[in-house]
């Protein structure tokens, strides 16, 4: 039996490394932060806590339906927001402020359904908890295990898809340079409507995952975003590698978003852990305030140099061992 510290670390990792790989994604395709990324992982959320409580459903078998729900709100984001004002030259600084905006509309639906929940159902929904229909295996919840398995499928389809598939490198072709996709006949539309619904698949996924893990307040996904924008800029912006990486650093601070809003309390048995509630500001905030750069492209620039120094040394080491021969 792992420490129930270790295990929820690990836990955190988990989910914070899938809501990770799809903000790199997104920015990688659309060259600006999503602000409404772990807003949407609420509606994963919601979507599995009423499947559960009003039909019925396992938890798990609620996770398709939430990821389901959410790849077709972000296909709905793409058609609606994004393409028409890409179509009217909008700055990246107005696509930022957008998904702000909607981050906020989001929060605020939200709210309203959990007033009608409780009005009209007379049941609480605070927290969206659904660790009591979990079961446990080896002494640690199911959650635990599905998720650690679900990452490493998750990640192997992403590299065999990206690497390997002509939609993949299709995706790979119009991040890199959309107009000359789009000369080479790609269909850069159908792309990014393809890009937006494995995002929203993949928050949707983690939203279904979070209420089995942890209760959560509201406007938890405030707390949460800038622990998923450090984790994808310690890894970098535009690698998806990178982003998981990034994503795996959140594992050392569990429970610890350092604002009034954060993950409140995870129990196992006996064990009970609080999270901080101190105003003082962490260490994403600090990566984000600092450094914008990501953390493995610097190494892998310092890297870069080291090795074209050496081999450079080597050259001229064999250059005048010839001359003097």
């Amino acid at each position: 039996m792992l420490p129930p510290v270790l295990e929820a670390a690990l836990l955190q990792a988990a989910v914070v490394i899938i809501l990770c790989v799809g903000f790199t994604f997104t920015y990688m395709m659309e060259k600006f932060p999503n602000f409404a990324h772990t807003a949407i992982a609420t509606i994963g959320t919601v979507v599995s806590f009423t499947a559960v409580t009003l039909y019925g459903l396992s938890p798990y078998e609620a996770i398709p339906l939430s990821a389901l729900a959410c790849g077709v709100l972000g296909m709905v984001l793409y058609l609606i927001i994004v393409r028409p004002l890409r179509k009217r030259g909008a700055h990246v600084i107005t696509l930022t402020f957008a998904f702000f905006t909607i981050a906020i509309v989001i929060s605020s639906f939200v709210d309203m359904y959990s007033y009608w929940y409780i009005i009209a159902l007379k049941s609480a929904t605070e927290g969206f908890p659904l660790t009591r229909f979990d079961f446990v295996f080896l002494d640690a919840p199911g959650v635990f295990w599905v998720s650690l398995i679900t990452d490493a499928v998750l990640l192997v389809f992403l590299w065999f898809f990206l690497s390997r598939s002509r939609l993949g490198t299709a995706l790979r072709a119009v991040a890199e340079d959309e107009h000359l996709a789009s000369n080479m006949g790609i269909n850069t539309n159908r792309i990014h409507l393809i890009s937006w619904f494995i995002t929203g698949t993949l928050v949707g996924l983690a939203g279904a995952i979070i209420p089995l893990w942890t209760t959560t307040s509201l406007d938890y996904s405030d707390a949460l975003l800038v622990i998923v924008m450090a984790g994808s800029v310690v890894g970098g912006l535009n690698s998806v590698g990178g982003a998981v990486l990034g994503g795996s650093t959140s594992c050392r601070r569990t429970y610890v978003p350092l604002r009034p809003c954060g993950l409140a309390v995870v129990s196992r048995g006996s064990t009970t852990v609080v999270a901080s509630r101190s105003s003082v500001a962490s260490p994403e905030h600090a990566v984000l305030v600092v450094s914008p750069v990501s953390v493995t492209g610097s190494c892998a620039k310092t890297f870069a140099i080291w090795l074209a120094k050496r081999r450079a040394k080597t050259l001229w080491s064999g250059i005048r061992n010839r001359w003097r021969s």
